[in-house]
């Protein structure tokens, strides 16, 4: 029911008339065409860093190219709606294409950024060819606009599900994580009639080549206890010390193991791959956070919900957060980003 109230849309009142098909019968491989259109928001979206001070810089858009063969998609985030950072969201999806052995023949956009110069040249320099839509005919880029409207969606749907149930940590400037992590599992989950995931089609595997692992997803946004990174590489910390981080999940990274988790740490607001951790999908633990006590099934938690890379033994349901890291200073770094990011 939750997932139906945040993607809530008006309906059509009325329908129009059937359609031609963006997609041509002759386009049978993955690369032979791709629409491309932008993803625009009003608000500003955070900068994932792993260190140092956080930047005042902010993502306010998307290119989003999409695979006519296999609906594949790629999300490319963007400072500014320019010439050079288009061009550079371009060569992205060409080298991820890439990994997959896929080249990249032709485009199929809107007029506008696309029909610009810059990007016109760049496509004929890379021996591919583009096609625009008519003036105001939005409808004749419908793949990349329905791409768009479906992230749009799953983003929001992700983002507002979060943050109504831990409205301390979750703002509106994580959208482009909401995002991201949607648009990831939307090409490994979702299947076509023949149960081949977008990711299956464009790497042309076999429905029982790669398999995924459903233990290793998890509720976006919930809260994750981290242990001490000095513990996860065997060394000692002060008796004293807290032994165990919390953080709020950001989805799965795409440069490490499956079972690796982007986790923001909500005391500094720094965004880095983690594991040794134990995810609470329900929000069960966010009262305990605000009393600072410890919650009543923690030791279930902790066993049921515990995941690591490593084959290391942490007995995680013996260490728990006070709740001292659940301050102002996290939320008061984004609002301080984000009125300065305005101006």
């Amino acid at each position: 029911s939750s997932c139906v109230f945040e993607r809530a849309t008006c309906r059509p009142w009325r329908t129009k008339g059937k359609k031609e098909s963006i997609q041509q019968p002759n386009e049978t491989k993955s690369g032979e065409n791709t629409s491309v259109d932008t993803l625009k928001s009003t608000v500003s979206g955070l900068i994932p860093q792993m260190s140092g001070f956080l930047t005042h810089t902010r993502y306010w858009a998307a290119t989003v190219f999409v695979n006519h063969v296999s609906e594949y998609n790629f999300v490319h985030f963007q400072k500014q709606q320019t010439n050079v950072e288009t061009l550079q969201a371009k060569a992205a999806y060409k080298r991820h294409a890439a990994k997959s052995n896929v080249t990249i023949k032709k485009y199929h956009a809107d007029n506008g950024r696309f029909a610009n110069k810059a990007f016109k040249d760049e496509v004929q320099e890379s021996n591919q060819t583009i096609t625009y839509c008519g003036v105001g005919a939005h409808f004749q880029n419908g793949i990349a606009e329905r791409m768009i409207s479906s992230l749009s969606e799953g983003g929001r749907m992700l983002l507002l599900h979060a943050q109504h149930q831990w409205p301390e940590v979750i703002k509106a400037s994580l959208w482009l994580m909401s995002v991201n992590a949607y648009y990831q599992s939307k090409n490994n989950l979702d299947l076509d009639s023949n149960g081949l995931s977008c990711t299956k089609k464009i790497n042309d595997l076999a429905p029982n080549k790669k398999t995924i692992n459903v233990r290793d997803r998890h509720v976006w946004g919930c809260p994750v206890y981290v242990i001490d990174h000095r513990l996860q590489g065997a060394q000692k910390i002060p008796k004293w010390d807290e032994r165990v981080q919390v953080g709020a999940y950001m989805g799965r990274s795409p440069n490490h193991a499956g079972n690796v988790a982007l986790v923001l740490n909500i005391s500094t607001g720094h965004v880095s791959p983690q594991y040794h951790i134990v995810f609470d999908d329900n929000f069960e633990t966010v009262e305990a956070l605000r009393k600072g006590v410890v919650p009543s099934r923690w030791e279930y938690i902790a066993k049921i919900r515990y995941e690591s890379s490593t084959d290391e033994d942490v007995n995680l349901a013996k260490l728990w957060q006070t709740g001292e890291t659940l301050n102002q200073e996290y939320s008061d770094i984004i609002e301080k980003a984000d009125t300065k990011s305005s101006v």
